[in-house]
């Protein structure tokens, strides 16, 4: 009896043992939970952020504004973007990377156009048909321009600014050049047409103008250059024709269709002296583009399609059409087209318009004139 005891006693000393020994290494185990089961290569990771395993999604377009916006451009830097807010007769600068948003100055009309120099230094704001200010930007200054100037530009340099003017005695209608008040003005030459658009040529001296694009009459685009006494018309033929100059002034952008009241209407390449004409065969428009700083591609966007029997241009912009685009770019070189949003990222409809892109090509910008609010299309992811 007294040695089953003593082996009792020394079992239950065993058992004690052993449970202190699990209680400690085993069941209070600091690590546990943190063991990796990756197959036979099972690890122990130390201080690991457990964090959420569920990846965010990034949208590939995202409104840069709230409310509706007109006339948006790309400050000289690339950093911001400049705009008209329409609720407040206000120029905003919208801020790229600190999403910040400032005044830059306030107009005691609500302006109708604004024409940026190249520096973004100085600009044209329209006020009434024919009644334009130019506007200092350091100083905030609105200088009133002289009556009659129509449809102003600036050249390359920004140091002068090209309009159309039409004699109300006679009626003859010219194209001018003047110094950035309107002062010490010079004919470059007569046009028949009673609404142009007016240009500088990248990269050069040279001035171009065309008739505002019209479906139903010819586009005629003529270049001046210091040069010569009169512009030359180096491109003609098609209806409602619009133009997008190269930043490396060579190649020109054009959309136009090949008969009056045409419903096809396709971008194409032209040479600046209007020879070499290449048809991009893309369904699009001028105002739905923007050549990458290089001139290597054009980014667009493509309608969805149009209402039988459309006159293009004119009913998209006077119905107006509203379409649903998608976004793309073409090389000119190669003519290969590729999407730069995949179908699945577009989450609305967009109908794209005043499209811009930054130094850097990580970033196009556009309106849409659904909602007239700025978005951004992120190029990078």
């Amino acid at each position: 009896m007294k040695k089953f005891f003593i082996v009792l006693t020394s079992l239950f000393f065993v058992f004690l043992v052993f449970f202190l020994i699990y209680n400690f290494f085993f069941k209070n185990n600091p690590f546990e939970g943190k063991v990796s089961s990756g197959g036979s290569n099972t690890r122990v990771e130390f201080g690991k952020d457990e964090g959420p395993t569920k990846k965010e999604s990034i949208e590939k377009i995202t409104a840069l504004t709230e409310q509706e916006v007109t006339l948006p451009v790309l400050d000289a830097d690339s950093r911001s973007v400049l705009y008209v807010s329409k609720d407040e007769r206000a120029v905003k600068q919208r801020f790229l990377l600190e999403e910040t948003v400032k005044t830059l100055i306030e107009f005691p009309f609500p302006p109708r156009g604004i024409v940026w120099s190249n520096a973004r230094d100085k600009a044209l704001v329209e006020k009434e048909p024919s009644e334009w200010f130019l506007l200092v930007r350091e100083s905030k200054e609105l200088l009133p321009l002289p009556e009659g100037i129509e449809f102003p530009a600036w050249t390359t340099l920004g140091d002068r600014i090209i309009y159309h003017y039409t004699d109300l005695g006679t009626g003859e209608r010219t194209v001018n050049i003047a110094a950035p008040d309107g002062t010490g003005w010079e004919k470059i030459g007569t046009t028949p047409f009673d609404r142009l658009t007016i240009s500088a040529v990248p990269q050069s001296a040279r001035i171009a103008f065309w008739n505002a694009p019209n479906a139903f009459e010819k586009t005629s685009l003529h270049v001046f250059s210091a040069l010569a006494t009169e512009p030359t018309e180096v491109f003609s033929g098609m209806y409602g024709t619009d133009y997008l100059f190269s930043p490396r002034g060579g190649e020109t952008l054009v959309s136009g269709v090949t008969q009056s009241e045409g419903t096809v209407l396709t971008l194409g390449l032209i040479d600046l002296d209007g020879s070499n004409y290449r048809n991009l065969f893309i369904p699009s428009l001028v105002g739905k583009a923007v050549w990458s700083r290089n001139g290597r591609f054009v980014y667009y966007a493509l309608p969805g399609t149009l209402p039988q029997g459309s006159i293009l241009p004119n009913d998209y912009y006077e119905k107006p059409i509203l379409t649903a685009d998608t976004f793309w770019k073409v090389d000119v070189e190669t003519g290969e087209k590729s999407r730069v949003v995949d179908t699945k990222d577009i989450t609305q409809s967009f109908d794209a318009e005043s499209l811009m892109i930054d130094a850097e090509e990580t970033s196009l910008f556009f309106r849409n004139r659904r909602d007239g609010k700025l978005y951004r299309v992120s190029l990078s992811l």
